[in-house]
C-alpha cells in the first residue's frame, strides 16, 4: 500500500469510526475506539491492534474494531488476517461501506480486479459519493481493459470531489491509453494545480507531451518530477526517452544510467541505453546486462528487453552469432506474449484485393477531396520510411508528422475497420460525400497537431493496406513506397523491440517471410489498379546517390530543390521510431546486405522469401 493510500486509509478509518448508521458504541467503546485510531494515526499499529483485541474481548461483534484490525493487517501484508477480518466486519455490518471499499483494495492488491470491482460497486451501492471508491473502482476497470467504464468512474470521483488530484492523474492515465492525448494533458495539469508537488503527475504529463511530440516541454515536466524525487527511476528513464526523441543520445545515456542506478534491474533502461550508444568491447553495460538477464527473479518482459539490448551490443563488437542469439531469445519472448495468426492475415489481403479492382476505383473517379496536404510514406517497417520522411520534413513547406494513427481510425469510423469482412459491402454502398468528409476529417486531425505548413507527411508504414483508402478519399495525394533489400528488410525488423503492438509478424521468421509476400503481393495490385499513384522510392539508391534521388523524391512531391534535404540529420524534430539514431546522422552503406551476418540462422526466413 503506498503513501498516499495509506494516508486515505487514515482518514477513511476516523470517518468509519464517526458513522452513526452502524449503531452508537457505548462511551467506553467509543474511548477505546478513539485510542485505536489515534495509535493508528499516529502510525503505533501494535498498539491500535492491542486496544481494538481489547474491546473485541469485551464486544467481539463490534464492527469499527474489526475493520481498523483489517486495515493495519493488510497495511502490514497480512492479506489473509486482514481479508478474516473483513469479512468478520461486513458479517455484522453489511451496509459498511468503508469495509467494502478496504475489501475491494485488498482483493486489488492481491490481484483480483473482478472481485475489487464488487467490493467498490457495493460501497457505492451504500455511499454513491464515496470519491475514493469511484476512484479505485476506476483502476480495476482500467486494469481489466475496460477503459470506457474506468473513465466514467475517474470523473465521478473528481465530480463528487473537485479536489481529488489522484482522480484527475489517473484520468489522464486511461485518456492517454485511448489516445485522447491533449484531454490527458489538461487533466495532468489538473492534479498538478491541486497538488504541486505530485511527482507522479509531472511524469506522466510529460509523457503526454512528449507522445505529442512536444519533447522539449516533457523534459522540463521530466525535470519537475525528478526535484521533488530525485530517486524517481521511471523520470529518469522518460527524460533519457525524451532526450532520445530529439538526438541528444549522450543526455539520454545519462538518464538512463541515472535510472539504473536506482534500480539496477529496470529492463527498458538496458536496452535504451545499448540502442544510443556504440559498443567497440564487451564493457561494464554489456556485463550489466548479462548479470541482469541471468537473474532467475526477474520476468520474461524484463528477460526479452534485455535481449534485445545485448543483441545490439554483440552486433556492435562484431559478434554476430552471439547477436542473434539474443535477438532470437527476445524475440520467442515477444511472440509468446499474443495470439496470431498469419493465415488470417493472407485472408485480410486477399479481400483487399477482391474489393479495390480497376473497375472500382473507374466507378468512383472524382470522390473524396481534392486537398493536396497529405503525403503517405509507407512500406515495411525498416525499409527506409523515416529517412524519406526526414528528408522531406528537412524542406520548409512539409511538416514531418510521424506515424499517425489518425487515417485508421478516421476510415474505422466512417466506413468499417479496413480487415472487416463486409468491408466491400460497405464500400460500394458509401457516396462521394462520405470519403469526400472522412478525407477532409483526416486532414482536420493531421493538421490539428501540425505546425502551419503546405504539406503534412503521414509515414505510418502500415499504410500500404490502406493506398485503395487513400485513392478514394484523397485522389491528389501524394503516395510514396519505400522498398529495400526484403532480407535486410525482414533481418531489421527482427532485430527491433516494436512500441507498437500491432507488428505481430515481426517476431518469428517464418511469419515474417510470409506477410512480406503477403505485402509485396498487394503493392504489386495496387500498382496494376492504381497506374501512376504511387511513387516507388529504393533504400539502396538513396543510399547510392541521395542527392540525385532526393531532387527526384522533392520534383514528384512538387517540391522545389532545397539544401536542407541533403543535411536532413541537422533538422531539428523530435522522432520516435526505430530509426531514430541512423537518421541523426549522414547517410551510410553499412546496413547494405547486413543480412550476409546472420545467413546461416535466417534459413527459416530464406526459405519463405
Amino acid at each position: 500500500m503506498n503513501r498516499a493510500e495509506t494516508r486515505r486509509q487514515r482518514k477513511l478509518a476516523k470517518k468509519a469510526a464517526k458513522n452513526p448508521r452502524r449503531g452508537q458504541p457505548s462511551l467506553r467503546t467509543s474511548q477505546a475506539l478513539n485510542a485505536a485510531f489515534q495509535n493508528y494515526s499516529a502510525g503505533h499499529l501494535l498498539e491500535a491492534e492491542r486496544i481494538c483485541h481489547e474491546i473485541l474481548g469485551d464486544e467481539p461483534d463490534q464492527p469499527h474494531a474489526l475493520h481498523l484490525l483489517g486495515v493495519i493487517a493488510m497495511q502490514s501484508g497480512r492479506h489473509e488476517i486482514a481479508n478474516d477480518f473483513f469479512g468478520k466486519t461486513l458479517a455484522v455490518a453489511p451496509d459498511f461501506a468503508e469495509a467494502h471499499y478496504n475489501l475491494g483494495n485488498l482483493r486489488k492488491e492481491t490481484g483480483m480486479p473482478a472481485k475489487a470491482a464488487v467490493s467498490f460497486g457495493q460501497a457505492l451501492t451504500i455511499s454513491p459519493e464515496f470519491a475514493e471508491a469511484h476512484n479505485n473502482l476506476g483502476l480495476v476497470l482500467q486494469e481489466m481493459g475496460k477503459l470506457d467504464k474506468a473513465s466514467v468512474s475517474y470523473r465521478q470521483a473528481a465530480t463528487i470531489k473537485p479536489d481529488f488530484a489522484e482522480a484527475h492523474m489517473n484520468l489522464g492515465n486511461v485518456l492517454c491509453e485511448t489516445g485522447s492525448l491533449d484531454e490527458a494533458v489538461a487533466c495532468y495539469r489538473r492534479a498538478l494545480v491541486i497538488r504541486p508537488g505530485y511527482a507522479a503527475a509531472h511524469n506522466n504529463l510529460g509523457n503526454a507531451l512528449d507522445s505529442l511530440g512536444r519533447s522539449g516541454e516533457a523534459i522540463e515536466r521530466f525535470g519537475e518530477a525528478l526535484a521533488i524525487n530525485p530517486d524517481y527511476a521511471e523520470a529518469h528513464y522518460n527524460l533519457g526517452l525524451a532526450f532520445e526523441h530529439l538526438g541528444n543520445f549522450d543526455a539520454a545515456a545519462a538518464s538512463y544510467r541515472r535510472a539504473l542506478g536506482i534500480d539496477p534491474d529496470y529492463a527498458e533502461a538496458h536496452m535504451h541505453l545499448a540502442m544510443v550508444r556504440k559498443f567497440s568491447e564487451d564493457d561494464e553495460d554489456t556485463a550489466a546486462m548479462a548479470d541482469t538477464y541471468a537473474k532467475a527473479s526477474i520476468s520474461d518482459e524484463q528477460r526479452m528487453y534485455i535481449a534485445f539490448g545485448l543483441g545490439k551490443s554483440f552486433e556492435d563488437m562484431g559478434n554476430y552469432e552471439r547477436a542473434f542469439e539474443f535477438f532470437a531469445a527476445g524475440n520467442v519472448l515477444k511472440r509468446a506474449t499474443f495470439d496470431f495468426s498469419i493465415t488470417r492475415v493472407e485472408e485480410r489481403l486477399s479481400n483487399l484485393k477482391r474489393i479495390f479492382t480497376e473497375s472500382f476505383f473507374e466507378q468512383r473517379s472524382g470522390h473524396g477531396t481534392s486537398d493536396k496536404t497529405p503525403i503517405f510514406i509507407l512500406g515495411m517497417p525498416r525499409s527506409g520510411t523515416t529517412l524519406v520522411e526526414q528528408i522531406l520534413a528537412s524542406h520548409p513547406v512539409v511538416y514531418g508528422a510521424g506515424e499517425l494513427p489518425d487515417l485508421v481510425e478516421v476510415v474505422a469510423s466512417a466506413f468499417c475497420d479496413i480487415d472487416d469482412a463486409n468491408l466491400g459491402n460497405i464500400l460500394s454502398q458509401a457516396s462521394a460525400d462520405q470519403f469526400r468528409d472522412a478525407g477532409l476529417e483526416y486532414i482536420n486531425r493531421a493538421r490539428a497537431g501540425a505546425e502551419p505548413a503546405e504539406f503534412i507527411s503521414d509515414k505510418m508504414p502500415d499504410n500500404f493496406n490502406q493506398i485503395g483508402m487513400i485513392k478514394l478519399m484523397f485522389p491528389n495525394a501524394t503516395v510514396i513506397h519505400c522498398r529495400r533489400d526484403p532480407l535486410d528488410t525482414c533481418v531489421s525488423v527482427f532485430k527491433n523491440l516494436f512500441a507498437d503492438g500491432g507488428l505481430h509478424y515481426a517476431y518469428d521468421l517464418s511469419e515474417l517471410g510470409r506477410y512480406y509476400k503477403f505485402y509485396l503481393d498487394l503493392m504489386d495490385h495496387w500498382h496494376a489498379v492504381l497506374p501512376g499513384f504511387i511513387y516507388d522510392i529504393s533504400y539502396e539508391d538513396v543510399v547510392a546517390d541521395q542527392e540525385m534521388h532526393s531532387r527526384a523524391l522533392l520534383a514528384h512531391c512538387g517540391l522545389e530543390w532545397d539544401q536542407a534535404c541533403l543535411e536532413f540529420y541537422k533538422t531539428d524534430r523530435p522522432i520516435r521510431t526505430a530509426s531514430l539514431v541512423q537518421v541523426r546522422q549522414p547517410i551510410y552503406n553499412n546496413s547494405i546486405r547486413s543480412w550476409t551476418r546472420y545467413e546461416t540462422e535466417l534459413a527459416p526466413l530464406i526459405e519463405v522469401l
